[in-house]
Protein backbone atom coordinates (compact mmCIF):
# COMPACT_ATOMS: atom_id res chain seq x y z
CA UNK A 1 0.00 0.00 0.00
CA UNK A 2 2.70 2.46 0.80
CA UNK A 3 4.73 1.29 -2.61
CA UNK A 4 1.41 2.25 -4.54
CA UNK A 5 0.99 5.79 -2.22
CA UNK A 6 4.46 6.25 -3.05
CA UNK A 7 4.62 5.66 -7.01
CA UNK A 8 1.08 7.20 -7.16
CA UNK A 9 2.65 10.71 -6.10
CA UNK A 10 5.92 10.46 -8.35
CA UNK A 11 3.79 9.95 -11.14
CA UNK A 12 1.65 13.22 -10.60
CA UNK A 13 4.99 15.23 -9.42
CA UNK A 14 6.27 14.14 -12.52
CA UNK A 15 3.14 14.85 -14.70
CA UNK A 16 3.18 18.29 -12.92
CA UNK A 17 6.56 19.37 -13.57
CA UNK A 18 5.83 18.28 -17.29
CA UNK A 19 2.66 21.18 -17.57
CA UNK A 20 4.30 24.21 -18.96
CA UNK A 21 2.25 26.15 -16.76
CA UNK A 22 3.45 24.40 -13.65
CA UNK A 23 7.06 24.99 -14.79
CA UNK A 24 6.35 28.60 -15.07
CA UNK A 25 5.11 29.40 -11.85
CA UNK A 26 7.86 27.29 -10.31
CA UNK A 27 10.16 28.95 -11.83
CA UNK A 28 8.21 32.72 -10.75
CA UNK A 29 8.87 31.08 -7.27
CA UNK A 30 12.46 30.78 -7.63
CA UNK A 31 13.52 33.32 -9.55
CA UNK A 32 14.32 36.69 -7.45
CA UNK A 33 12.40 39.72 -9.41
CA UNK A 34 13.45 43.60 -8.68
CA UNK A 35 10.78 45.55 -7.34
CA UNK A 36 10.03 48.61 -9.19
CA UNK A 37 7.92 51.84 -6.79
CA UNK A 38 7.94 55.45 -6.53
CA UNK A 39 8.91 57.08 -3.11
CA UNK A 40 6.98 60.06 -1.79
CA UNK A 41 8.49 61.95 0.85
CA UNK A 42 8.77 65.46 2.84
CA UNK A 43 12.15 66.22 4.49
CA UNK A 44 11.94 68.58 7.78
CA UNK A 45 12.37 71.65 5.86
CA UNK A 46 9.82 70.92 3.18
CA UNK A 47 7.41 70.59 6.05
CA UNK A 48 8.49 73.46 7.73
CA UNK A 49 7.99 75.75 4.32
CA UNK A 50 4.47 74.53 3.79
CA UNK A 51 3.38 75.49 7.02
CA UNK A 52 5.79 78.68 8.01
CA UNK A 53 3.24 81.30 10.13
CA UNK A 54 4.30 84.22 8.23
CA UNK A 55 3.23 83.15 4.79
CA UNK A 56 0.18 83.83 3.04
CA UNK A 57 0.86 81.10 0.99
CA UNK A 58 1.78 77.70 1.72
CA UNK A 59 4.92 76.23 -0.39
CA UNK A 60 4.15 72.68 -0.87
CA UNK A 61 7.44 71.01 -1.69
CA UNK A 62 8.29 66.97 -1.61
CA UNK A 63 10.45 64.65 -3.11
CA UNK A 64 10.05 61.64 -5.84
CA UNK A 65 12.36 58.81 -6.49
CA UNK A 66 11.74 56.09 -8.76
CA UNK A 67 13.22 53.04 -6.95
CA UNK A 68 13.15 50.13 -10.38
CA UNK A 69 12.67 51.01 -14.02
CA UNK A 70 9.47 53.58 -13.55
CA UNK A 71 10.72 56.85 -15.19
CA UNK A 72 8.70 59.78 -17.30
CA UNK A 73 5.81 62.13 -16.12
CA UNK A 74 3.90 61.09 -12.70
CA UNK A 75 0.90 63.23 -12.11
CA UNK A 76 0.22 64.52 -8.85
CA UNK A 77 -2.41 66.58 -6.52
CA UNK A 78 -1.86 68.78 -3.73
CA UNK A 79 -4.35 69.62 -1.92
CA UNK A 80 -5.26 72.37 1.36
CA UNK A 81 -8.16 72.01 3.27
CA UNK A 82 -9.16 75.11 5.76
CA UNK A 83 -10.69 75.00 9.16
CA UNK A 84 -13.76 75.28 7.13
CA UNK A 85 -13.60 72.40 5.24
CA UNK A 86 -12.98 74.10 1.95
CA UNK A 87 -10.41 72.23 -0.43
CA UNK A 88 -8.09 73.99 -3.01
CA UNK A 89 -6.58 71.33 -5.20
CA UNK A 90 -3.29 71.85 -7.66
CA UNK A 91 -2.77 69.42 -10.16
CA UNK A 92 0.88 68.82 -12.28
CA UNK A 93 3.42 66.36 -13.30
CA UNK A 94 6.50 65.57 -12.15
CA UNK A 95 9.39 64.29 -14.31
CA UNK A 96 11.30 61.09 -12.58
CA UNK A 97 13.78 59.02 -13.70
CA UNK A 98 15.19 56.18 -11.93
CA UNK A 99 17.38 56.30 -8.86
CA UNK A 100 17.12 60.58 -9.49
CA UNK A 101 15.60 62.60 -6.60
CA UNK A 102 13.03 65.13 -8.29
CA UNK A 103 11.11 67.86 -6.27
CA UNK A 104 8.22 69.34 -6.79
CA UNK A 105 6.63 72.76 -5.32
CA UNK A 106 3.26 74.03 -5.36
CA UNK A 107 2.27 77.30 -3.85
CA UNK A 108 -1.34 77.33 -2.36
CA UNK A 109 -3.28 80.91 -1.06
CA UNK A 110 -3.99 80.07 2.82
CA UNK A 111 -6.26 81.95 5.82
CA UNK A 112 -5.31 82.69 8.90
CA UNK A 113 -6.66 79.91 10.54
CA UNK A 114 -5.02 76.02 10.29
CA UNK A 115 -5.14 73.80 7.35
CA UNK A 116 -4.27 70.40 6.67
CA UNK A 117 -1.85 70.03 3.49
CA UNK A 118 -2.20 66.57 1.02
CA UNK A 119 -0.44 65.30 -1.41
CA UNK A 120 -1.43 62.21 -3.55
CA UNK A 121 1.19 60.82 -6.16
CA UNK A 122 -0.95 57.50 -7.55
CA UNK A 123 -1.70 55.20 -4.45
CA UNK A 124 0.48 57.17 -1.93
CA UNK A 125 -0.75 59.80 0.35
CA UNK A 126 1.32 62.04 2.09
CA UNK A 127 -0.68 64.59 4.60
CA UNK A 128 0.26 67.69 7.39
CA UNK A 129 -1.49 69.31 9.22
CA UNK A 130 -0.50 73.25 9.85
CA UNK A 131 -0.96 74.57 12.74
CA UNK A 132 -3.17 78.34 13.58
CA UNK A 133 -1.29 81.08 11.50
CA UNK A 134 -0.55 84.55 13.44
Amino acid sequence: MLIGLACTALVLGLGAVASPWVRHQLSLSFTHEPVSYVELSFSTDEVAQACHPARARAVVSFSVTSHGDISGDLSYVVGVTDTHGTLIQRHSTVLVMPGVPATATTRIAVGSGSYDVSVSLGRSHLGVHCGARR
